[in-house]
């Protein structure tokens, strides 16, 4: 058993210089020029940590830059201040019957949330006392948040126990990337009109700033780990993936994911994400609209943000209707195909995963706030499999029938149990083990079986609450 919180400071550390620059005189408010503008961060004299919040690394994605890529940010004259975070990217919900509870748990686990608005592509630094501006000696962690691609923002982690347990020795940054709607609708009028994947193009334009910046803050663009949970470690997945595996420049080294989440993965023009969007078109009144794309993009934010959140909530417990798709050149085929033909970014990989993904606790023991699957199945096969053709329409009746077979109320103690893990399993289990597969020699695949602290986001508490958590090799049914 190795203490967790060791294990990801020494990735993210593991090739840094043991001669470290020694610190440049500390002020009360300190500066960085990125050319664009000149930000003014805040220095902590207890800790000894600068912190530059909300800096925009892309331009705001509104009006006519609503579901495009990515553009960079204008130039503005004076000092700009960076000493508060952004706003948070409008918030969705991460599946039917289960958005709030699971809203409860990331805000109970991580701080409530703030202002939010369409107007959110910000990015946050954080640098260590042992750090000299401008040096770029220091390994980078780059943090890509969780919630379902719907909820949570790049203050959803304080990286200050991190920095202790690594002696400060890495730049930690976060960033904020479009979500839900705004940030995964799909379809042919977007692929024809717009940019697919948008909240995965944040993300990559976040990490091209890095690379082009970072060393201003005293890290080293050359040693990138990306780090995420859940859809953060989702993300990953598909940052690993992109782009055929041959993403050029390259963007990070290493990767670090948790409870990497999959559900899943559509072409962009299949019957589940076009009918999303025809779905919202419909509530904002478009659909007799010659070009409905455009329509959308002229409507109110709020109004396709109450929409969207109640056309998530018709489906089955346990859906996702927001989520990224198959757009043919970001990501090129089914990520796991990607992943057998060896096309992967990246050196190497630590991922884990908890026991039984199937249920979302809330950080205290034994403290279950949500499921990701009905819990009125009882002993009733019938409803399972119904339930199971509802969220995974691909699968042909063999595979219903196989996926059955291999979890049993005999083998697991009741069949609810069995339903819990074979979501938790199949959405998030199997994908942490066939990444790991992908980088054979190059990876570390662990199990999280801490009893009362194995559910779904009870390792954020652990992570970045200061405390250790264990971790064993894990079994696979995949």
């Amino acid at each position: 058993m190795t203490p967790v919180l060791p294990l990801l400071a020494l990735l993210l550390t593991a090739t840094a210089s043991t001669a470290l620059p020694q610190p440049s005189k500390r002020w009360a408010r300190p500066v960085v020029d990125l050319g664009y503008a000149r930000y003014q961060g805040v220095y902590n004299e207890t800790t000894g940590i600068q912190t530059f919040k909300g800096m925009r690394y892309a331009a705001p994605p509104v009006g006519d830059l609503r579901w495009r890529a990515p553009q960079d940010p204008e130039n503005v004259s004076g000092l700009q201040d960076a000493s508060t975070y952004g706003d948070q990217c409008l918030q969705g919900t991460v599946g039917a019957g289960a958005g709030a509870p699971v809203a409860g748990v990331l805000s109970a686990a991580t701080g409530t949330f703030p202002t939010t608005s369409e107007d959110c592509l910000f990015i946050n630094v954080f640098v260590p006392p042992n750090a000299t501006i401008g040096s770029g000696s220091l390994p980078v962690g780059v943090y890509i948040h969780g919630g379902g691609y719907s909820l949570g923002s790049g203050d959803d982690s304080d990286p200050t126990p991190l920095f202790a347990q690594a002696n400060g020795n890495y730049i930690w940054v976060t960033i904020n990337y479009r979500l839900g709607h705004f940030g995964f609708l799909a379809g042919k009028e977007v692929a024809e009109g717009g940019a697919l994947n948008a909240g995965l193009l944040d993300q990559q334009a976040a990490l091209q700033w890095v690379q082009k910046n970072i060393a201003k803050f005293g890290g080293d663009p050359g040693h990138v780990t990306i780090w995420g949970e859940s859809a953060g470690a989702g993300s990953i997945y598909q940052q690993i993936v992109a782009n055929g595996g041959n993403t050029q420049p390259k963007l990070f080294n290493g990767a670090i994911m948790a409870s990497p989440f999959e559900p899943p993965n559509y072409y962009y023009n299949a019957s589940v994400p076009q009918a999303a969007y025809n779905h919202l078109i419909s509530a904002a009144n478009c659909t007799s609209a010659a070009d409905t794309l455009e329509c959308l993009r002229k409507t109110d934010a709020k109004l396709l943000t109450v929409a969207a959140y109640l056309d998530t909530f018709e489906g089955p417990k346990g859906d996702w209707l927001y989520t990224p798709v198959i757009d043919g050149t970001f990501i090129q085929d089914r990520p796991e195909a990607l992943l057998a033909q060896g096309k992967v970014n990246g050196d190497r990989v630590w991922i884990t995963h908890n026991y039984n993904e199937g249920l979302v606790g809330g950080g205290a023991p034994g403290d279950v706030q949500s499921t990701f699957t009905p819990q009125d199945i009882g002993n009733s096969t019938t409803a399972q499999r119904s339930w199971l053709s509802s969220i995974l329409p691909n699968l042909d009746n063999a595979s219903l029938t196989a996926v059955q077979d291999a979890y049993t109320a005999e083998t697991f103690g009741s069949l609810q149990t069995a339903t819990d893990l074979i979501y938790g399993e199949g959405i998030f289990g199997c994908e942490a083990l066939w990444i790991s597969q992908a980088f054979t020699g190059r990876s570390y695949l662990g199990w999280l079986v801490i009893p009362g602290l194995d559910y779904h986001a009870s390792d954020l508490t652990l992570s970045f609450g200061g405390k250790s958590s264990e971790f064993s090799r894990a079994p696979s049914r995949c």
